[in-house]
Protein backbone atom coordinates (compact mmCIF):
# COMPACT_ATOMS: atom_id res chain seq x y z
CA UNK A 1 0.00 0.00 0.00
CA UNK A 2 2.85 1.84 0.80
CA UNK A 3 4.16 1.84 -2.72
CA UNK A 4 0.49 2.45 -4.33
CA UNK A 5 0.57 6.10 -2.19
CA UNK A 6 3.83 7.46 -3.58
CA UNK A 7 2.39 6.91 -7.19
CA UNK A 8 -0.45 8.36 -6.19
CA UNK A 9 1.52 11.40 -4.77
CA UNK A 10 3.42 11.38 -8.18
CA UNK A 11 0.30 11.67 -10.34
CA UNK A 12 -1.35 14.20 -7.71
CA UNK A 13 1.66 16.78 -8.21
CA UNK A 14 1.67 15.87 -12.10
CA UNK A 15 -2.06 16.93 -12.18
CA UNK A 16 -1.79 20.07 -9.80
CA UNK A 17 1.05 21.70 -12.14
CA UNK A 18 -1.19 20.78 -14.90
CA UNK A 19 -4.43 22.80 -13.09
CA UNK A 20 -2.17 25.70 -13.12
CA UNK A 21 -4.36 28.58 -14.49
CA UNK A 22 -1.66 30.18 -16.50
CA UNK A 23 -1.09 26.58 -18.14
CA UNK A 24 -4.38 26.15 -18.56
CA UNK A 25 -4.84 29.51 -20.73
CA UNK A 26 -2.15 27.86 -23.42
CA UNK A 27 -3.19 25.38 -26.16
CA UNK A 28 -3.04 21.68 -24.60
CA UNK A 29 -1.74 18.61 -27.42
CA UNK A 30 -4.34 16.01 -26.40
CA UNK A 31 -3.04 12.48 -26.17
CA UNK A 32 -5.20 9.59 -26.82
CA UNK A 33 -6.47 9.34 -22.93
CA UNK A 34 -7.54 12.40 -23.66
CA UNK A 35 -9.88 12.18 -26.21
CA UNK A 36 -11.44 9.03 -24.43
CA UNK A 37 -12.05 11.49 -21.57
CA UNK A 38 -13.47 14.33 -23.96
CA UNK A 39 -15.92 11.75 -25.27
CA UNK A 40 -17.25 9.84 -22.30
CA UNK A 41 -18.06 13.44 -20.74
CA UNK A 42 -19.97 14.76 -24.01
CA UNK A 43 -21.64 11.97 -24.57
CA UNK A 44 -22.78 10.98 -21.34
CA UNK A 45 -21.58 7.17 -21.74
CA UNK A 46 -20.57 5.28 -18.48
CA UNK A 47 -16.52 5.48 -17.91
CA UNK A 48 -15.63 1.76 -18.34
CA UNK A 49 -13.44 2.58 -16.06
CA UNK A 50 -10.50 -0.63 -15.86
CA UNK A 51 -10.29 -0.24 -19.77
CA UNK A 52 -9.20 3.66 -19.30
CA UNK A 53 -6.54 3.07 -16.26
CA UNK A 54 -5.05 0.90 -19.06
CA UNK A 55 -3.39 3.63 -20.13
CA UNK A 56 -2.02 4.25 -16.57
CA UNK A 57 1.22 2.61 -16.17
CA UNK A 58 1.00 3.12 -12.08
CA UNK A 59 -2.13 0.79 -12.77
CA UNK A 60 -0.78 -2.25 -14.80
CA UNK A 61 2.66 -2.51 -12.93
CA UNK A 62 -0.11 -2.94 -9.37
CA UNK A 63 0.77 -7.34 -8.85
CA UNK A 64 -2.71 -8.42 -8.37
CA UNK A 65 -6.26 -7.76 -9.18
CA UNK A 66 -7.06 -6.51 -5.34
CA UNK A 67 -3.80 -4.24 -5.44
CA UNK A 68 -5.31 -2.82 -8.78
CA UNK A 69 -9.09 -2.69 -7.54
CA UNK A 70 -6.93 -0.78 -4.55
CA UNK A 71 -5.74 1.69 -7.48
CA UNK A 72 -8.50 2.54 -8.95
CA UNK A 73 -10.31 3.55 -6.39
CA UNK A 74 -7.69 6.38 -5.80
CA UNK A 75 -7.38 6.83 -9.72
CA UNK A 76 -11.08 7.67 -10.50
CA UNK A 77 -11.29 10.86 -9.06
CA UNK A 78 -8.16 11.80 -11.00
CA UNK A 79 -9.23 10.49 -14.35
CA UNK A 80 -12.58 12.81 -13.29
CA UNK A 81 -10.40 15.96 -12.47
CA UNK A 82 -8.19 15.49 -15.61
CA UNK A 83 -11.54 15.46 -17.69
CA UNK A 84 -12.92 18.43 -16.11
CA UNK A 85 -9.42 20.27 -16.67
CA UNK A 86 -9.49 19.61 -20.61
CA UNK A 87 -12.38 21.82 -20.67
CA UNK A 88 -11.64 24.67 -18.75
CA UNK A 89 -8.41 25.11 -21.20
CA UNK A 90 -8.94 27.70 -23.57
CA UNK A 91 -8.62 25.56 -26.76
CA UNK A 92 -6.91 21.80 -27.65
CA UNK A 93 -4.23 20.81 -30.18
CA UNK A 94 -3.69 18.10 -32.63
CA UNK A 95 -0.73 17.63 -35.11
CA UNK A 96 -1.47 15.98 -38.48
CA UNK A 97 0.10 16.62 -42.01
CA UNK A 98 -1.91 17.73 -44.87
CA UNK A 99 -1.51 17.95 -48.70
CA UNK A 100 -0.94 21.28 -49.96
CA UNK A 101 -2.41 21.44 -53.76
CA UNK A 102 -0.11 23.55 -56.21
CA UNK A 103 -1.25 26.94 -55.73
CA UNK A 104 -3.94 28.36 -57.83
CA UNK A 105 -3.05 31.89 -59.27
CA UNK A 106 -6.74 32.58 -60.14
CA UNK A 107 -7.92 31.98 -57.16
CA UNK A 108 -4.81 32.93 -55.12
CA UNK A 109 -5.20 29.86 -52.58
CA UNK A 110 -3.55 27.23 -52.07
CA UNK A 111 -6.63 23.73 -52.20
CA UNK A 112 -5.97 21.51 -48.95
CA UNK A 113 -7.29 17.62 -48.60
CA UNK A 114 -9.65 18.89 -45.93
CA UNK A 115 -13.42 18.48 -45.82
CA UNK A 116 -16.64 17.73 -44.14
CA UNK A 117 -15.41 13.96 -44.01
CA UNK A 118 -12.07 14.57 -42.86
CA UNK A 119 -10.99 12.94 -39.42
CA UNK A 120 -8.75 12.21 -37.06
CA UNK A 121 -8.56 8.38 -35.24
CA UNK A 122 -7.35 7.73 -31.75
CA UNK A 123 -7.69 4.59 -29.30
CA UNK A 124 -9.49 5.07 -26.25
CA UNK A 125 -7.51 2.14 -24.57
CA UNK A 126 -4.44 0.49 -25.64
CA UNK A 127 -5.92 -2.48 -26.10
CA UNK A 128 -8.39 -0.67 -28.34
CA UNK A 129 -7.57 -0.12 -32.49
CA UNK A 130 -8.59 3.80 -33.45
CA UNK A 131 -11.88 3.55 -32.07
CA UNK A 132 -12.34 7.27 -31.23
CA UNK A 133 -12.69 9.74 -34.38
CA UNK A 134 -12.34 13.69 -34.08
CA UNK A 135 -14.70 15.40 -36.90
CA UNK A 136 -14.76 19.10 -37.31
CA UNK A 137 -18.24 20.89 -38.27
CA UNK A 138 -16.83 23.73 -39.99
CA UNK A 139 -14.46 22.03 -41.65
CA UNK A 140 -15.59 23.78 -44.97
CA UNK A 141 -13.74 26.98 -43.76
CA UNK A 142 -10.15 25.16 -43.85
CA UNK A 143 -9.95 23.79 -46.95
CA UNK A 144 -8.82 26.90 -48.81
CA UNK A 145 -5.69 29.19 -47.45
CA UNK A 146 -6.05 32.24 -49.60
CA UNK A 147 -2.36 33.51 -49.39
CA UNK A 148 -1.09 36.12 -51.90
CA UNK A 149 1.11 35.32 -54.57
CA UNK A 150 4.03 37.24 -53.69
CA UNK A 151 3.87 34.88 -49.95
CA UNK A 152 3.38 31.83 -52.11
CA UNK A 153 5.89 31.87 -54.31
CA UNK A 154 8.05 32.23 -50.60
CA UNK A 155 5.50 28.70 -49.13
CA UNK A 156 6.57 26.53 -52.23
CA UNK A 157 10.03 27.48 -52.15
CA UNK A 158 10.05 26.38 -48.70
CA UNK A 159 8.19 23.24 -48.92
CA UNK A 160 10.32 21.94 -51.55
CA UNK A 161 8.86 18.76 -54.00
CA UNK A 162 7.10 17.54 -51.08
CA UNK A 163 3.21 18.65 -50.91
CA UNK A 164 2.99 17.63 -47.16
CA UNK A 165 2.79 20.54 -44.43
CA UNK A 166 2.01 19.88 -40.96
CA UNK A 167 -1.33 21.59 -39.63
CA UNK A 168 -1.83 21.77 -36.14
CA UNK A 169 -5.25 22.18 -35.64
CA UNK A 170 -6.57 24.66 -32.49
CA UNK A 171 -10.18 23.39 -31.92
CA UNK A 172 -12.97 23.19 -29.03
CA UNK A 173 -14.80 20.21 -28.74
CA UNK A 174 -18.69 20.47 -28.35
CA UNK A 175 -20.28 17.10 -28.82
CA UNK A 176 -20.22 13.45 -28.96
CA UNK A 177 -21.93 10.54 -30.00
CA UNK A 178 -21.86 7.53 -31.79
CA UNK A 179 -22.40 6.77 -35.46
CA UNK A 180 -20.97 6.16 -38.49
CA UNK A 181 -17.92 8.01 -40.52
CA UNK A 182 -18.47 8.32 -44.15
CA UNK A 183 -15.87 5.11 -45.03
CA UNK A 184 -17.19 2.58 -42.55
CA UNK A 185 -20.07 0.99 -42.09
CA UNK A 186 -18.76 -0.08 -38.20
CA UNK A 187 -19.68 2.50 -35.38
CA UNK A 188 -17.53 4.57 -33.84
CA UNK A 189 -17.34 7.03 -30.91
CA UNK A 190 -17.25 10.31 -32.57
CA UNK A 191 -16.31 13.51 -31.38
CA UNK A 192 -17.33 16.94 -32.81
CA UNK A 193 -15.05 19.93 -32.75
CA UNK A 194 -15.18 23.60 -33.86
CA UNK A 195 -11.12 24.74 -35.17
CA UNK A 196 -10.50 28.06 -33.90
CA UNK A 197 -7.35 27.83 -36.34
CA UNK A 198 -4.62 25.94 -38.28
CA UNK A 199 -0.96 27.00 -38.38
CA UNK A 200 1.19 25.27 -41.28
CA UNK A 201 4.67 24.48 -40.51
CA UNK A 202 7.27 22.95 -42.78
CA UNK A 203 7.50 18.96 -41.92
CA UNK A 204 10.84 19.51 -40.38
CA UNK A 205 8.62 22.23 -37.93
CA UNK A 206 11.67 24.77 -38.22
CA UNK A 207 9.33 27.08 -40.73
CA UNK A 208 5.83 28.56 -39.31
CA UNK A 209 4.54 29.27 -42.99
CA UNK A 210 1.49 30.55 -41.94
CA UNK A 211 -2.36 29.91 -40.76
CA UNK A 212 -6.14 30.19 -41.20
CA UNK A 213 -8.55 31.58 -39.37
CA UNK A 214 -11.74 30.24 -38.18
CA UNK A 215 -14.61 32.70 -39.61
CA UNK A 216 -16.58 35.37 -37.05
CA UNK A 217 -20.24 34.13 -36.86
Amino acid sequence: MEKIQILLSQILFLFMFSFNPGFAQQPYEVEDIDMALIYYKLSGAQIPWKEIALNYPEYLINPNAFARQDFLEKLEPIILEQTNSLFQKKSLVVFTNLELQEYDSDQTAFFLDFSDNSYLSYDSYPSAHEDIALTFDNSAQFATWFVNKEEARKITQQIGRNRAVVAIIEFVPVAAKRGKLSDSDMESKIIQANIIRITFQTLDTRIQLGSIEAKAK
